[in-house]
């Protein structure tokens, strides 16, 4: 088996509309059976976690960590299609996103992966947070694929 893999690089900015176009873009790759991967947070915010690591407060959680952690979760599940945009947008307008991301570079891989998504539904196979301020969740859009089709 030939695993091929190539590195695309985000926009220089915080809009979701550009970041979501590039899903789009990218999303009939998924027709050729290739797999996107997005790699990101549902949580990351540093700064919030560090002393509650220094002091070993590991069980500490702030309160935005698990609503946005579960909000994330949700915009990304919930829905398809424009909908689900509709839904991932919805995040950048909580009062809570500076917060859970100090800076955005961490959430927009998933929102390219919303965008490639298109209609196909999306499962989240885990979802965690951990150390104050960092959460993470994954995705899968569309179904486990088929490895006797690769």
């Amino acid at each position: 088996m030939t695993l091929l893999t190539f590195a695309v690089s985000l926009f220089d900015n915080d809009s979701v509309d550009d970041h979501l176009k590039l899903g789009h873009a990218l999303s009939s790759l998924r027709d050729q059976n290739i797999m996107i991967i997005g790699g990101g947070m549902t949580v990351h915010n540093l700064r919030a976690s560090m002393p509650v690591v220094s002091v070993g407060a590991g069980d500490h959680i702030y309160p935005f960590t698990p609503t946005f952690n579960d909000a994330t979760v949700k915009a990304a599940t919930l829905n398809t299609g424009e909908k689900r945009e509709e839904d991932v947008r919805g995040l950048y307008k909580r009062e809570d996103l500076r917060l859970a991301h100090p800076s955005l570079e961490h959430l927009m891989p998933l929102v390219v992966c919303c965008g490639a998504a298109g209609e196909d539904k999306a499962e989240c196979l885990f979802k965690t947070v951990e150390f104050g301020a960092l959460g993470w969740a994954s995705f899968c859009f569309g179904g486990i694929p088929d490895a006797d089709k690769s």
